[in-house]
């Protein structure tokens, strides 16, 4: 079977998912409710419990701005996950197509889709696979960045860290000024952002992440 025909599989396995297989104790009736609150002018950590880090926002935000109701909140959101999860699969597709393992990932890729399939477009956890995918994909500063992004919207992604800081111990041709550019100045205005915004409140997460250790 050619790659091409395989990666046209692999999508039509996610919108089988999304479009035939329902959710699963899903967490968009609990989303519904906090994007109704910030679409009303509500301030999530000031003005109701909010117990994602801030990151987590903008996902949980952004179809409640398009559909007032839940019905249509729910299918937005699951669809635009889908949307990202299919965009991941052409990127993978135009980088590694030529490379041995490709179809052996499509099709554990896929498995793993299906197994997972009631959860998979119901709770934050797909955008935060492919932040990892970023820390491990790109090499050096970019992977840094990407790790670093990957902390507001998930913290587990800090056990990253351990290992950036290892490798830049290590490397003699240590970039200050890449490592400026790529991790102190976007990271010091998105911590910059939310402390302006939120008045350092968002950092009630952390109370919430400390209860919740086995998540």
């Amino acid at each position: 079977m050619s790659k091409n025909l395989m990666l046209l599989l692999a999508i039509l396995i996610k919108v089988f998912i999304l479009t035939l297989i329902p959710s699963i104790n899903s967490d968009l009736g609990y989303y519904f409710d906090l994007a109704k609150q910030m679409v009303s002018g509500l301030m999530p950590y000031v003005d109701f419990k909010f117990e994602y880090p801030p990151l987590a926002i903008f996902p949980i935000w952004i179809p409640g701005i398009f559909k007032a109701d839940r019905e249509g909140y729910i299918l937005l959101y699951r669809f635009l996950f889908c949307c990202c999860d299919i965009s991941f699969l052409i990127f993978f597709h135009q980088k590694f197509a030529n490379h041995s393992f490709y179809k052996r990932f499509l099709i554990f890729y896929s498995i793993i889709s299906l197994l997972l399939a009631p959860l998979l477009y119901d709770r934050l956890d797909l955008l935060f696979g492919f932040m990892l995918f970023g820390c491990l994909y790109f090499t050096r500063m970019k992977g840094v960045f990407w790790t670093l992004l990957g902390i507001p919207y998930k913290l587990i992604t800090a056990i990253f860290l351990p290992f950036w800081a290892l490798s830049f111990v290590k490397n003699k041709d240590f970039n200050r000024k890449d490592f400026f550019r790529w991790c102190l100045l976007p990271m010091g205005l998105l911590l910059g952002t939310f402390c302006i915004l939120f008045n350092f409140k968002f950092l009630n997460f952390l109370g919430w992440c400390k209860k919740s250790c086995v998540n």
